[in-house]
């Protein structure tokens, strides 16, 4: 074989080799890009069912508290029209404010009957009364004496000036109190036997009560 043959020979081998080398690297490159680029589009496929499923959840939630929200005022409402239809059926029969009192179940413990919601019932009762009998009005001051008494709601009020959720109340209803005994003309000692302060002995000298008395004492 001449030289030049040979030579051409190794030379076409050469190249063989080399062509089957960037086969085999293209075949491996290949081989290797395929998992990454699957498991990229698993992460993206993964991604895209959170979003789907996080957005239904939201819709859901969104969805559940506008139901509860129309469920709420739903029943605000009915429990309105229950109230009301109780009151016109009281205002029918001429029910007083003591009778009215004790079928709202207020109770007898004063400091609970002026932090229930039922006392705002009672108060939108006598306004209706005192609409339909406009020459025989009541009050709530006069209502809560007559059931608990002036010296129970005497000594109440005064604590429940120094509760934030009744101070204000407490404040309308004590001078309303003082203001009913100046308008009955009552003496210092008329209020000191109206507070059963007499009854209460050497207790007296502590008692809420003595500064009911006291404030009136001032006013008179």
């Amino acid at each position: 074989m001449r030289p030049k043959s040979i030579v051409l020979l190794i030379a076409a081998a050469l190249l063989a080799c080399v062509d089957s080398a960037s086969s085999a690297t293209a075949s491996k490159s290949t081989t290797v890009a395929l998992p990454h680029s699957f498991a990229e589009n698993q992460e993206i496929i993964s991604a895209k069912r959170f979003l789907r499923t996080s957005k239904a959840a939201n819709e859901d939630d969104e969805e559940r508290a506008g139901i509860e929200a129309i469920t709420g005022v739903i029943k605000a409402g009915a429990s309105k029209v229950v109230d009301t239809t109780k009151l016109n059926s009281w205002l029918l029969r001429n029910k007083d404010g003591v009778q009215v009192l004790s079928k709202l179940k207020l109770g007898d413990d004063i400091a609970s009957a002026l932090e229930n919601k039922k006392l705002d019932t009672l108060s939108k009762y006598i306004t209706m009364y005192n609409e339909k009998h406009p020459t025989s009005k009541i009050s709530l001051i006069g209502t809560l004496t007559a059931h608990y008494g002036d010296d129970v709601l005497a000594k109440a009020l005064v604590s429940a000036q120094k509760n934030a959720n009744t101070e204000a109340l407490a404040s309308q209803l004590r001078t309303k109190q003082l203001a009913a005994w100046l308008k009955n003309d009552k003496s210092v000692v008329d209020v000191f036997k109206l507070l059963n302060l007499g009854d209460d002995g050497y207790l007296a000298l502590t008692s809420r009560k003595l500064e009911v008395l006291e404030d009136y004492r001032q006013r008179r």
